[in-house]
C-alpha cells in the first residue's frame, strides 16, 4: 500500500467553504479549504515516504519557507533548506508531519525536531529572535525544544502546540483567550515553548 501525501492549509475566519481537487502527482486529492480571503491562502503538501514538503500559494509573510517573502501566487516547490543552527548553512531535513497557522507553519523532522517559519510577531514560531523583522523566511529549528522528541505539532491562528513522545504538551504564541493553557492571562504571549502540563 502506497503512502498518500498529506495536505495542510493556511486558514482564516470561515466565510467561504469550498472543495478543491489537488493533484498530488499520482492521484487527485479532495481537500476542503476554509478561506478568509485569497491573500490568506497557502498550502503545504507532505510526502511522508520521502519526507519532502511542498508549498504553494501566497507568501507575503514567508509562510512558504522559501527564504524570501513576496506578493502574488507562488507555484508549487519543494522546500530544500532547513536551518538547524543560525551559524551553519541550511540543509535538507526529512519531514514527517506538518501544520499551518494563519500566516505561519510548523513541521516535525524524523528526529523529532520542530521547525517553524512565517510570521512570528506574537511568538508563534517559538524563536526568541527572528531573522527578518517579524518573520522567519526559512524553516528554523525551535532550539527551546532541544532534547525533547516531538511526535505531533499543531498551529492555531497565532499560536503553536507540540506534544512529546511521552505526552507532554508545549505551547507558545498568543494566549489572548487562554489558548496556551497557561491560565487566565489576558493578552499574554510566550516567545518560547512553555510546558502546559
Amino acid at each position: 500500500m502506497g503512502h498518500s501525501p498529506l495536505v495542510g492549509y493556511g486558514f482564516g475566519v470561515k466565510i467561504r467553504d469550498q472543495m478543491f481537487l489537488v493533484s498530488s502527482g499520482v492521484r487527485l486529492l479532495r481537500i476542503r479549504l476554509f478561506v478568509k480571503s485569497a491573500v490568506d491562502l497557502f498550502m503545504l503538501q507532505l510526502y511522508p515516504k520521502k519526507g519532502l514538503l511542498q508549498t504553494w500559494g501566497y507568501n507575503e509573510h514567508g509562510q512558504l519557507g522559501r527564504g524570501f517573502s513576496c506578493e502574488g501566487l507562488q507555484r508549487a516547490q519543494v522546500i530544500k533548506a532547513y536551518a538547524k543552527f543560525l551559524d551553519e548553512p541550511p540543509e535538507l531535513v526529512k519531514i514527517t508531519q506538518v501544520s499551518c497557522g494563519e500566516n505561519h507553519s510548523a513541521a516535525i523532522s524524523d528526529k523529532g525536531e520542530v521547525y517553524t517559519w512565517g510570521l512570528g510577531a506574537l511568538g508563534q514560531l517559538g524563536h526568541s529572535s527572528l531573522q527578518s523583522g517579524d518573520k522567519e523566511l526559512l524553516p528554523r529549528r525551535v532550539v527551546a525544544l532541544d532534547g525533547k522528541f516531538m511526535r505531533d505539532v499543531a498551529c492555531g491562528g497565532v499560536h503553536t502546540c507540540a506534544v512529546t513522545q511521552d505526552g507532554a504538551l508545549y505551547a507558545w504564541g498568543s494566549s489572548n483567550i487562554g489558548q496556551l493553557g497557561l491560565g487566565p492571562l489576558s493578552g499574554f504571549f510566550s516567545v518560547t515553548p512553555e510546558n502546559g502540563m
